[in-house]
Parts: C-alpha cells; sequence; structure tokens
C-alpha cells in the first residue's frame, strides 16, 4: 500500500481489533510497544516488511495481550534482546522474527505447538530445549547456536 510514517496506537484502540496488519509498508522508527496494551483484543499482529527498528521493551511490550496468538515482525531493523514478555501468552501459536538484529540468547519459550522463526546472524547460545523439535532452518544464523541435545534433523549452515 505505500503507507508510510509512524503509528498512533491510540486511534486503533477506539477500533477494538482483533488482528492488525501494517505489513509491507514503509511504516519507521519504532512501533509503540508501551502503548500496545490498548490493543489489549487482538489475537495476531503483522509487522512483517516495513522498516520499524529500536528495541522493544524487553519486559513488558506484550504483557496483557491474553488473547495473542501470532506475532509476524520479520524484514525490519529490530534490535537488542528477544522481549521476555513473548513468554506470558499463553495462547501464542506462531511467532516471526526473523531478518532482524535481535542479539543474546533465544528465551526458553514453553508454549505448545509454538511455531518460531528466529532466523538471525546476531542471536547466540544454545537452541532451548522446549523449540528442540522445530525445523533448524528457523535458526540458521550463527553456528554457536547449534544444540546437539535438542531433536533437530537439519542444519543450514549456509548463510554463515
Amino acid at each position: 500500500m505505500g503507507l508510510g510514517g509512524t503509528v498512533d496506537v491510540d486511534s486503533l484502540a477506539e477500533l477494538q481489533l482483533m488482528s492488525l496488519s501494517l505489513m509491507n509498508n514503509n511504516f519507521s522508527g519504532p512501533f509503540p510497544y508501551n502503548d500496545l496494551k490498548k490493543l489489549g483484543k487482538l489475537r495476531s499482529l503483522y509487522l512483517a516488511n516495513d522498516i520499524f527498528n529500536g528495541d522493544i521493551p524487553y519486559d513488558d511490550a506484550f504483557s496483557g495481550m491474553k488473547a495473542m496468538r501470532k506475532i509476524v515482525l520479520e524484514f525490519n531493523e529490530y534490535t537488542g534482546k528477544i522481549p521476555m514478555s513473548l513468554l506470558q501468552l499463553l495462547r501464542l501459536v506462531d511467532l516471526q522474527l526473523p531478518s532482524n538484529q535481535f542479539e543474546g540468547r533465544i528465551p526458553d519459550f514453553w508454549q505448545k505447538n509454538l511455531t518460531v522463526n528466529f532466523a538471525n546472524k546476531k542471536l547466540e547460545g544454545p537452541i532451548p530445549s522446549t523449540l528442540g523439535s522445530q525445523n533448524a532452518s528457523k535458526f540458521s544464523g550463527k553456528s554457536e547456536m547449534i544444540n546437539l541435545n535438542s531433536y533437530i534433523y537439519m542444519l543450514d549452515l549456509a548463510r554463515l
């Protein structure tokens, strides 16, 4: 669509949205995650292929989002650590974070049936055992992320 600028969450909060897709536009700057709680009924958040950047608040960006099932943040310019508040999302089944600049370790997600994609060259440490059944290409990046104790059937190191 070619939309751009920043996102006004206050205006969106009045709509009682269950899904928000701002994908494939030119939105830039930090997404206002501190205001995301105002969209408490969201089940899915699609912010892929924009120019969002900066750190996502580590402890509380997704707190209070009890209905959230799917988050797609791929192909942006996010930095910092993967937010721990994602662990609070009891219904989360799909988390797509590739092609950003996240760094540090992948949190030990416990949600059942969670599909993830963390393909990123700045992440490090072992793949959490709770995610061991995921396809290894979802973790492509540094070789330090190899965890021989997990159930990985294929490992793609072609992008190193």
